[in-house]
């Protein structure tokens, strides 16, 4: 009966064997290592986001600042076009009534 018995698991290693178990760890340790590079990496990017934002922050508030001394630019342009507007009203005006009497 003992040579006749079919095993579940076969205890005799081959060369085959061998070497997928030790490719096997060799595949594991290195992603492992890998793994706590990336995380190491991953760690030092997160605490450098505050002073990331901060520096955000600042260029943000001189856009701001930027913007409204633009808007003040343009609000002087805008009073300066409506004048230049009515005095060529008044020169047409005039010239249109030195037509006339002419």
């Amino acid at each position: 009966m003992n040579g006749n018995v079919r095993r579940f698991f076969d205890w005799h290693l081959s060369v085959g064997n061998i070497i997928t178990i030790l490719g096997m760890i060799i595949g594991g340790m290195s992603m492992w290592f890998g793994l706590g590079e990336w995380v190491t990496v991953l760690e030092t990017n997160l605490s450098s986001q505050p002073a990331y934002i901060v520096q955000m922050s600042g260029r943000l508030q001189r856009v701001k600042e930027r913007a409204g001394d633009v808007g003040v630019r343009l609000k002087g342009i805008e009073v300066t076009q409506q004048q230049q507007n009515e005095t060529l009203k008044r020169i047409l005006r005039a010239v249109e009534a030195e037509w006339k009497q002419h």
